[in-house]
């Protein structure tokens, strides 16, 4: 059987997919946790979405948490993202309903409409890194494209536990 770029992104994303959910579910009987010694969180409509992580699932008090937010186009048509100002994207972290950081919010954005058109078969990557220091529990990390027209969100969760 053949398969073209689209179908093997396409396959790509479903086996993420299954592996997060897996992970959240299936994973050790704890939350968060993950079989590829990473943490995974994705959202996908018809033909493209976001994929979220973080470079570890369980982190030391103190240590700093990568997050990296990648949309991706796995359709045979271009995407194109409304954008109200110059931000693309933002991150932010939660304890239970409580907003803990959000990478934007000492930021300056200009105020101007901007598109992002993606691409069939092509990713766009974003990656911050939280250097904050949290105190032990579990914490909601969520990656977002800002688009007008197209908001995508993804969401995980992390542990922090004492050193």
């Amino acid at each position: 059987m053949e398969f073209n770029f689209s179908g093997k992104i396409l396959i790509l994303a479903f086996f993420l997919t299954f592996v997060s959910f897996s992970v959240i579910y299936f994973g050790e009987g704890k939350r968060g946790y993950s079989m590829l010694n990473s943490n995974f969180g994705s959202s996908q409509f018809e033909g493209f979405g976001v994929f979220l992580s973080t470079n570890k699932s369980t982190y030391i008090a103190g240590e700093p948490i990568t997050i990296e937010l990648k949309a991706f186009n796995y359709s045979n048509e271009k995407v194109t993202f409304h954008f109200r100002s110059s931000q693309r994207y933002d991150f932010s972290i939660l304890k239970g309903k409580e907003e803990i950081w959000r990478w934007s919010e000492d930021r300056f954005f200009a105020q101007v409409l901007g598109e992002v058109v993606l691409e069939p078969g092509k990713m766009i990557v974003y990656k911050e890194k939280f250097k904050g220091k949290l105190e032990t529990g579990y914490y909601k990390v969520t990656g977002s494209i800002t688009a007008e027209n197209r908001p995508l969100t993804a969401t995980l969760t992390v542990v922090i536990k004492r050193k």
